[in-house]
């Protein structure tokens, strides 16, 4: 009788320290998190807003409960504390856009993804006339830099995009909210041919700002164009009144052949309205001598432009090395 009572007792006691176990871990696991409420995430960047899924769609509420968004989305992702990646169907595949915690919708649904690379470096892709597109987007909503690039590669800070054969690195300065250049290798097309714009970090310090570089580049090549391939003037809105017989020069080039050119230095003078930009470039084409042989000449060329009153980038004078030295035509 008492070996079955003893039994008994140790059977009681081994199931009292089991539940007693079973209570402290159920205790501590708790201690340490705070339980979610199925299908519904926090976004990453610790904001107080809620994301949930009812019915197979995605909502957000507020930290209190409140519905902020309704769940009528098929995706929701927090970018920010203020800005969360929508998804939408619009009959034959999904878009993305931006939304504002609110709702209010912030950019349209054109996207075909949004992917993070690092803290406040969003990369969108989209399509335009068939062909991939990219866009970079700070966590707030709002584009590093208002241009589509072909590819974009990076590495922590450092980026890498290219645009045809235009290749440009830099580095996201989160301090002064954009894109500083250390690297500016940018091709513009001369009919079949080339002119090239290759800029390190220190010029890069010195010169106008992107946007402005990529104009002036695209001007010049027009102008090349003009005096070599086409022959066809630049529309007088483009020319500069006061230096008209000095920009309508292709008659100095007539049966000479392009080669290439490159955007050696660039220099910005203002004046009171527009500042005008001096553009030097080393340019190469071929002509025929007295004896009918075609030989390569490389000169110096010099080109000014400025902007007209509808922002157009307008050509204020030009002049080639060659031609000056050689008693022709005198420019500028």
């Amino acid at each position: 009788m008492n070996r079955r009572f003893r039994v008994l007792v140790l059977v009681l006691l081994t199931a009292v320290l089991f539940l007693s176990a079973a209570i402290a871990n159920l205790a501590y696991s708790g201690s340490g998190s705070q339980s979610k409420k199925p299908n519904e995430q926090t976004p990453e960047s610790g904001s107080a807003v809620k994301l949930y899924v009812q019915n197979g769609l995605w909502g957000a509420r507020s930290a209190s409960g409140r519905v902020l968004i309704e769940p009528t989305w098929y995706y929701l992702r927090a970018m920010s504390d203020s800005v969360l990646i929508a998804r939408r169907n619009d009959g034959r595949e999904d878009r993305f856009g931006l939304l504002r915690t609110n709702g209010e919708q912030l950019i349209p649904f054109l996207y075909n993804s949004f992917d993070p690379k690092n803290a406040d470096l969003w990369v969108a892709s989209l399509t335009e006339n068939g062909v991939p597109k990219y866009h970079l987007y700070r966590a707030d909503g709002t584009r590093w830099i208002n241009r589509s690039w072909d590819s974009v590669s990076v590495s922590g800070n450092e980026l890498t995009v290219t645009e045809g054969e235009s290749t440009y690195t830099g580095t996201l300065s989160e301090k002064e909210g954009r894109i500083i250049w250390n690297d500016w290798r940018a091709v513009f097309p001369v009919g079949l041919y080339k002119l090239t714009m290759n800029f390190g970090q220190d010029a890069l310090r010195t010169l106008p700002a992107e946007d402005v570089l990529t104009h002036l580049g695209s001007a010049c090549a027009a102008y090349l164009e003009y005096l070599f391939i086409t022959r066809e003037a630049p529309e007088d809105a483009k020319i500069s009144a006061e230096h008209s017989s000095e920009i309508r020069a292709a008659h100095e080039y007539a049966g000479c052949q392009f080669k290439d050119a490159e955007i050696t230095r660039i220099s910005v003078q203002q004046t009171e309205t527009f500042p005008v930009y001096t553009v030097w470039m080393i340019a190469q084409y071929q002509e025929l001598n007295s004896a009918g042989e075609a030989q390569t000449v490389r000169t110096g060329m010099t080109l000014r432009i400025s902007r007209n009153a509808m922002g157009e980038y307008t050509y204020f004078g030009f002049t080639d090395a060659r031609t000056a030295a050689s008693g022709g035509a005198s420019h500028i």
